[in-house]
């Protein structure tokens, strides 16, 4: 069974949103959508309407990616968002909580990690 909750994953490196991508469908969330950078990130947020996105704190695009999670939650306050980076990006996942993200996870992913933030965030 399938959980109602649809979730946008947003990341540069191929192989981290693979990753992600199969935790998710383990974890029975629906993936509505992947992408690579913060210009198409707002852009699927909003054709999308994903309850919650996944989004690196060091993506390629026009906007930061702390700026693009900004911009998501004040035109988007209903989409739950969490960011991913790597241990040398601490400063920036924490920032990214003042930004609008209400968790983040840290590479490589431990699908329990992942399975607890989501269950406790999204339901």
């Amino acid at each position: 069974m399938i959980l109602n909750r649809s979730i946008l994953v947003v990341d540069d490196q191929t192989s981290m949103r693979a990753q992600m991508v199969e935790i998710l469908r383990q974890s029975r969330y629906s993936v509505a959508g992947q992408t690579n950078n913060t210009d198409d990130a707002l852009l699927k947020v909003e054709m999308l309407c994903p309850e919650a996105v996944i989004m690196d704190v060091s993506l390629p695009g026009y906007l930061d990616a702390l700026i693009a999670m900004k911009r998501i939650r004040a035109q988007h306050p209903d989409v739950t968002i969490f960011a991913t980076g790597s241990a040398s990006q601490a400063p920036l996942l924490m920032e990214s909580l003042t930004m609008g993200a209400v968790d983040f996870f840290m590479r490589p992913y431990q699908r329990r990690t992942v399975q607890n933030s989501l269950q406790r965030n999204l339901g």
